[in-house]
């Protein structure tokens, strides 16, 4: 009898909580599935309507509280429909669609979980009373019987414990937590921690099309003309570190320190190149302000410069004439050229980001993947 009793019950909620998901969400029928955009870039959601059906549950209208018309009969008396509910019998407040879709309204969720303890309770208690008492007992009256017994009850128990019961635990948070009981302030900081995330990742690729940027288009120590406060600035700290003329490489994260600038391994490592060292790892003046320089000037470009110079200059080289559009095979290419400076996640993170602007045909314009990186970095500087 108690097999029976829990697997009804859980059969009966589980219908229960399916149905509340439907008119929740609309199930992703092929027609939607087809139209659904694939460049969902900059779309506001009025543009989805048509395409995303609206949920059930939104559907139709409540009955208004001042028109006697839509009044039922209750004991000789017509009252308003939602004011039999348990939301209005025992906090005076009418209920919400959400709430309506559960067994008494604003108190099922309070309801159902209690449900879902006592059969979480009385699951554990059965397999105790089978493993302590009818374990023995069968196999000394029943024999294999007793065994084959045993063994069904055990594979009722695991079919409950480990299917029945997650399914329906599975459709109780989703059905719950879609509007009911949810922490506006939570969702809004997973919001912003994960638009942070995706900005800190574009601002590493960014760092490192720069790095490219400034490695490939530099001019070299003496070419170009230093501004007068780089070089009045860059003696200063050069005299506070050494004397000589001469400053040791190991001291170089020391000495852009004094200038206020902070850099990660890969820029320093970058940063180190451009000062020049002698074969004794000795930076000069010189070209410690021609790296300054560089630093100062790679940080005054645009964002979509740098990226399109970079993308542009790649790819008129490896096809021998300049490519508007490329696609996203083209792009995973140009990143596995450019491996030892993107890390792989940073990568993947990129194109997945790459997805969303492009279009049908599958390719996208360098001049959309630059203003993706732009669009970032200036969401990330906000």
């Amino acid at each position: 009898l108690v097999p029976v009793m829990i697997i009804g019950t859980c059969l009966v909620c589980k219908n229960k909580l399916r149905k509340a998901y439907i008119k929740l969400v609309p199930e992703p029928t092929e027609e939607v599935i087809a139209n659904l955009p694939r460049d969902n870039f900059g779309r506001t959601p009025e543009m989805n309507d048509e395409i995303v059906p609206m949920p059930e549950y939104l559907k139709g209208n409540l009955p208004p509280k001042d028109q006697e018309f839509y009044f039922v009969r209750f004991l000789c008396l017509r009252v308003h429909p939602l004011k039999l509910t348990s939301a209005y019998i025992l906090s005076g407040n009418f209920p919400n669609r959400h709430e309506l879709l559960f067994w008494f309204d604003k108190q099922g969720v309070c309801f159902m979980t209690g449900i879902m303890q006592a059969v979480s309770v009385v699951l554990t208690l059965w397999i105790t009373v089978i493993i302590l008492h009818y374990v023995p007992l069968l196999n000394d009256e029943w024999k294999w019987l007793g065994i084959l017994a045993t063994a069904a009850a055990v594979l009722i128990w695991l079919f409950m414990a480990c299917y029945l019961l997650p399914e329906t635990l599975r459709l109780f948070m989703l059905t719950t937590k879609i509007e009911m009981k949810k922490d506006r302030t939570v969702i809004q900081s997973v919001i912003t921690n994960e638009k942070h995330q995706k900005a800190q990742t574009m601002v590493r690729i960014y760092r490192q099309f720069k790095m490219i940027y400034r490695d490939r288009y530099e001019e070299g120590p003496g070419r170009q003309k230093l501004e007068e406060h780089i070089k009045t600035f860059t003696e200063e700290v050069f005299s506070f570190v050494e004397d000589s003329g001469l400053v040791s490489i190991e001291d170089l994260e020391t000495l852009i320190a004094l200038c206020g600038i902070y850099l990660e391994d890969d820029e320093l490592r970058l940063f180190a190149k451009e000062c020049c060292p002698d074969e004794n790892k000795c930076i000069t003046l010189e070209g410690f302000q021609y790296a300054v320089s560089e630093y100062l000037k790679s940080a005054r470009l645009r964002p979509h410069l740098i990226v399109s110079k970079i993308l542009n200059t790649y790819f008129e080289e490896q096809r021998g004439r300049q490519m508007e559009d490329i696609s996203l095979e083209e792009l995973k290419q140009f990143f596995n050229d450019y491996g030892w400076h993107f890390t792989e996640e940073d990568t993947e993170d990129f194109l997945w980001e790459a997805r969303f602007v492009l279009e049908d045909i599958g390719s996208v314009k360098v001049s959309e993947v630059a203003g993706l990186v732009r669009n970032h970095i200036e969401a990330y500087a906000k």
